[in-house]
């Protein structure tokens, strides 16, 4: 990555940032958390149908389904009053670790 996986520096910014939350607030709070558990796992099937329609050679569009995931996990996050600062951070820390933990597999794999 390029050092930046969410840019939250500028007030505009943490203004959007705000709104993001208080719309994703609003959605989680209307339709209930149990719904949006419920719909979040359709997502994520969603998301799986459409990785094996690209694997198979199909068209695809995964970018959309991806969205669809993350809105719905953003969803709970803000929900579970995590600033998008500390989102920022604790994503940035556990796809770096992942991220490694793969390339280490990698190597060991390779000798």
């Amino acid at each position: 990555m390029n050092g930046e996986f969410i840019n939250l520096e500028t007030a505009k910014e943490r203004q959007e940032d705000k709104n993001l939350k208080e719309k994703l607030l609003k959605i989680i709070n209307y339709y209930g958390e149990k719904n949006q558990r419920e719909y979040l796992g359709k997502e994520y099937q969603e998301l799986q149908d459409e990785i094996y329609k690209c694997i198979n050679g199909n068209e695809c569009n995964i970018l959309t389904e991806i969205a669809d995931v993350l809105v719905l996990t953003l969803q709970f996050m803000a929900q579970a009053s995590y600033s998008f600062d500390l989102l920022e951070e604790n994503l940035k820390r556990e796809i770096n670790y992942k991220v490694d933990r793969q390339l280490g597999r990698i190597e060991n794999e390779s000798k």
